[in-house]
């Protein structure tokens, strides 16, 4: 499988890598922008993927999050993912 285009990238693990966008998969497009890495449903919206390896995910959001700690929203209690139906 070809590598996904990402920016600069900061840490990985497996597939997943915290960059200076936010979150971005290597394998596939699936970006994350930093502003929405504190968003509560990430693991789980994630773990129903089949081509998603969640503990890598769990490992680069930790780090994601710490690494953009200074673009953490101030509504950080109201914050919920909004899928597109």
């Amino acid at each position: 499988m070809r590598k996904v285009r990402t920016s600069r990238v900061i840490f990985s693990s497996g597939d997943w890598c915290c960059s200076v966008y936010g979150i971005e998969n290597t394998a596939r497009p699936y970006p994350i922008p930093a502003i929405r890495l504190w968003e509560s449903d990430w693991v789980r919206h994630l773990s129903g993927k089949r081509w998603n390896g969640i503990g890598d995910f769990e490992k680069v959001l930790t780090f994601a999050r710490d690494y953009h700690a200074k673009k953490k929203p101030k509504n950080i209690g109201t914050l919920t993912m909004e899928v597109a139906r």
